[in-house]
């Protein structure tokens, strides 16, 4: 859809709020409900600036929810043109028909039939997606089968985590009561882009506390045995998700210095740099064996995401391929060994 750096991961603990903090940044929640309302219902009124669609089309449940989340996220995102153009074509319009156009739109339909897993026909199993989010100091509820948002509660940037937390267990309690199972996935930041510039910082730190160290005590090398701890750092490093992970940040091409921070990120490191010239010599020393074990984690990290990236797109890959033919093949050679014996021709 042309959005840069979001991904879409599995909650495992949808109601505790360190497992979904633990990801941020958090753009929003998708909440699957194997389960499907009969008909609209709710208010109409609703704050006319947030993007809210009805899901119009049975089988385009998850790319309505996951509009819901992007397209109030965009000052944050890289949407790309046809996100944008969709957003600023439909501002006017009902959800109703902000739900036609996404079912009505090709490219859209072609996106979503790209990665969507093939159903029968006869498949009776329905999904229900709804989205919260937070938006102008509220914790939103966005469900396609609604006439309209809900606001369910005031909220900040960080406290929302809390209270998404608690209305997913309000939620998840009522649904277990009857029996609708469901799944929980957050919309975040591809974690390569995370790990990339935790590194970017990583590595601003060591050389500012190496500078700070040289130029107060200048014995810390000798003392500390530094060229044997970079020697084990380098060993290290060649552990093979090590060197993966490596490889992904030198080929992400992100954010590759304190410049190409954040402005917030990048005024709380140097106000962290500036605070070392306070700092005791052990201090320094111990901040500086920190960053050189955090930096390794962090390249371990980039390695599995840059794996889980691979699969990803190999997934993909394979979705889009047409097995028919190769199937038909295989079955017509087992059985002209006599492996197996057909009651019925294979449909062409």
């Amino acid at each position: 859809m042309g959005v840069q750096g979001v991904q879409v991961e599995p909650l495992e603990h949808p109601t505790n709020q360190d497992c979904i903090r633990e990801q941020r940044p958090v753009y929003g929640i998708l909440l699957f409900l194997r389960h499907t309302p009969t008909t609209l219902h709710g208010e109409n009124s609703f704050n006319s600036d947030l993007y809210f669609s009805n899901q119009v089309s049975p089988n385009a449940y998850a790319m309505d929810a996951l509009l819901s989340v992007l397209l109030n996220c965009s000052h944050r995102l890289e949407m790309g043109s046809l996100l944008t153009e969709h957003k600023n074509t439909t501002r006017d319009c009902t959800p109703w028909i902000k739900g036609m156009r996404i079912a009505n739109s090709s490219t859209l339909r072609n996106i979503h039939n790209t990665i969507s897993k093939a159903r029968p026909y006869h498949a009776k199993t329905h999904y229900h997606v709804i989205s919260y989010i937070h938006y102008d100091g509220f914790l939103w509820e966005l469900d396609g089968f609604k006439k309209s948002p809900l606001r369910l509660a005031p909220c900040t940037e960080s406290s929302w985590f809390t209270v998404v937390s608690q209305e997913l267990k309000c939620k998840s309690d009522i649904l277990q009561r009857h029996h609708i199972p469901f799944t929980a996935w957050s919309v975040i930041e591809d974690r390569r882009r995370t790990y990339q510039r935790h590194l970017v910082v990583h590595q601003c730190m060591k050389q500012a506390i190496e500078q700070q160290l040289d130029t107060h005590y200048s014995a810390w090398r000798v003392q500390m045995q530094v060229s044997q701890w970079e020697e084990e750092y380098k060993h290290s490093m060649q552990h093979d998700m090590n060197r993966y992970g490596k490889s992904v940040s030198q080929e992400l091409g992100y954010c590759t210095s304190l410049d190409d921070l954040p402005r917030e990120e990048k005024t709380t490191i140097l106000q962290e740099l500036k605070a070392l010239r306070h700092w005791t010599r052990y201090e320094l020393i111990d901040k500086w064996l920190k960053t050189q074990d955090e930096s390794l984690q962090l390249y371990e990290c980039m390695g599995q995401q840059g794996q889980k990236h691979q699969y990803y797109k190999e997934d993909i890959s394979r979705r889009q391929h047409p097995y028919g033919h190769f199937i038909e093949a295989y079955i017509e050679c087992l059985t002209l060994h006599g492996y197996i014996k057909l009651t019925h021709k294979l449909c062409p």
